[in-house]
């Protein structure tokens, strides 16, 4: 129901409207300074530059959420104040004043205030008096360096919100003659927060195949070969990602092994950043035995050929990944150097176990292994070509979650390979 005024002078209806003004402000600031509060972003570490070179800074950003803002308001809170009477003025032409009193505030009585970052707390009377609230502890951040390959802590500080130097934290990142793939992961009050940065060392010259052996295996020079040892030159620094490819058949998602193929990895991260693989074919589902059941489907091609690629190729890069089901491998031809852009993932089994050493694995499926099995399971030609292909709808790289956090590559949940 409306309220009534009838019974006030103009003067009291002024008074009681401001002070109703003066209430709405406050309001708004509170609202405005939650929503803000719940759009910070998540602590992460992030690289400066991707490639550090030897006895050079390592530079990083470390990004905190700021503790939560105290709550601004404004204007100053007026306590309700004692009341003093006047006489109500009669108007022209009418009886003397009544006796009816109405409230006014007091001027020279002192206000209260609430200080920026006081909540107000209802007192026994029902009116807001000012607490305060002790603020939170500073939060304590610490950088992990980590073996890639085995998870292994080695080394551990402290650090501060803002830029920092990993080099200058962990001396021996140029110290030390153990160049292995590491990961920096960053931890808030003993919790892992955020992707790891992982840190590849970049060797020249990498080790080269120039050919395949009789049984069709990669030439690489062996590890006692009476050779010059390659050059360190540095780290290349990247967030570690996750490859999400969005299927007609559903998502698919996997985590990619720059400690195992770093230069792969590299190669085809940006082939995914640069849309390569935008609606692209699944164009074969093949046995590598003649066998009813498939052991691998490929993709990759943008002509859907069998044919196409990005118009470069690059070197066979050694990696020791198996090709277990849901491992993805770069497809080449008879050539050891002559990957592109085409990819296959496996699907396990002993005909998939031919190809260990022969291709550049570099990633693992974790997520989606019905998906895998039902584009296998697709009705295929005498050439292997599915009769509808399934694509390829889009492909990116998220943020991969903190170490230890992420799911176990993915296990075909039959135990066996689909069957078309």
């Amino acid at each position: 129901m409306p309220q009534q005024h009838a019974h006030l002078p103009p003067c009291a209806r002024r008074r009681e409207s401001a002070v109703r003004a003066s209430r709405l402000p406050q309001v708004l600031i509170l609202l405005v300074v939650a929503s803000t509060a719940s759009s910070r972003v998540s602590a992460q570490l992030a690289p400066v530059r991707e490639f550090c070179t030897v006895n050079r800074p390592v530079p990083i950003t470390i990004s905190v959420p700021a503790a939560v803002a105290p709550p601004l308001i404004a204007p100053p809170l007026v306590a309700p104040q004692p009341a003093t009477t006047a006489p109500v003025p009669a108007p022209s032409g009418l009886s003397e004043p009544t006796d009816a009193p109405t409230k006014l505030a007091a001027p020279d009585e002192p206000v209260q205030t609430a200080e920026p970052g006081t909540p107000l707390q209802p007192t026994a009377g029902g009116e807001p008096q000012p607490t305060r609230t002790p603020p939170p502890p500073p939060a304590r951040i610490e950088i992990e360096v980590i073996l890639a390959a085995t998870g292994e802590v080695i080394d551990r500080s402290t650090a501060a919100a803002g830029e920092s130097d990993l080099a200058r934290l962990f001396p021996r990142l140029w110290q030390s003659d153990d160049k292995r793939a590491l990961l920096a992961q960053l931890r808030i009050d003993g919790k892992r927060i955020g992707a790891p940065l992982i840190m590849t060392p970049m060797f020249s010259p990498p080790p080269y195949a120039p050919r395949l052996d009789r049984a069709g295996f990669p030439m690489f020079p062996p590890p006692n070969a009476a050779r010059a040892a390659p050059t360190f030159s540095g780290y290349r620094v990247s967030p570690m990602r996750l490859l999400v490819l969005d299927t007609t058949k559903g998502e698919l998602r996997f985590a990619l092994r720059s400690d195992l193929a770093p230069n792969t990895v590299y190669h085809f991260s940006h082939l995914v950043s640069g849309g390569m693989y935008t609606d692209t074919e699944f164009h074969k589902i093949a046995s590598l035995a003649a066998a009813s059941s498939p052991d691998f489907v490929q993709t990759g091609d943008p002509t859907g050929t069998g044919l196409g690629g990005a118009g470069f190729l690059i070197d066979l890069e050694d990696s020791t990944l198996r090709h277990e089901f849901g491992v993805i491998s770069m497809a080449r031809a008879s050539d050891p150097n002559s990957a592109s852009s085409q990819f296959f993932i496996s699907l396990g089994g002993s005909a998939a176990a031919t190809l260990d050493g022969k291709y550049a694995a570099f990633g693992q499926l974790v997520s989606g292994a019905d998906v895998l099995r039902a584009i296998a399971a697709s009705p295929v030609g005498p050439d292997n070509r599915p009769l509808v292909p399934p694509r390829i709808v889009s492909a990116k790289l998220v943020d991969a979650p903190p170490l230890g956090d992420g799911p176990p590559p993915a296990r075909d949940p039959l135990g066996q390979r689909p069957k078309r």
